[in-house]
């Protein structure tokens, strides 16, 4: 639980941070009329496409891994599906949680505001 936990609060940091430059161009977009699904759509979607690339890549490191440990050590269990496809529904959950509660904070502002301060 910790660790997701510490999981949860990087990704937040960073979201939040990766979102604090783009509000410029996300006021824009809802300046020329994007509709609030759309900005969500566009906050979200580069976060989603990098939670599953992580999520691929860990996986298949993961299981390279105790596949080479499983021969040094003859008692370690190979990884179970199971415990795998659990860890990567929280690992994107998380993200998508994390990344939903950032970008909420940035698509309620208004964009004459974000105008007046940059």
């Amino acid at each position: 639980m910790a660790v997701l936990a510490v999981l949860v609060a990087g990704m937040y940091s960073t979201v939040s941070l990766a979102l604090h430059d783009s509000r410029r161009r996300l006021a824009i977009k809802a300046a020329i009329g994007a509709t609030p699904s759309q900005l969500y759509v566009a906050v979200l979607r580069p976060f989603l496409l990098i939670a599953l690339g992580g999520i691929l890549a860990g996986g298949i490191v993961g299981l390279v891994l105790v596949g080479l440990l499983r021969s040094w050590i003859p008692e370690l269990d190979m990884l179970r599906l199971g415990i795998l496809a659990v860890s990567a529904c929280a690992a994107l959950t998380a993200s998508i949680g994390t990344a939903s509660i950032a970008a909420r904070r940035i698509l309620l502002l208004d964009p004459s505001e974000v105008f007046r301060t940059i």
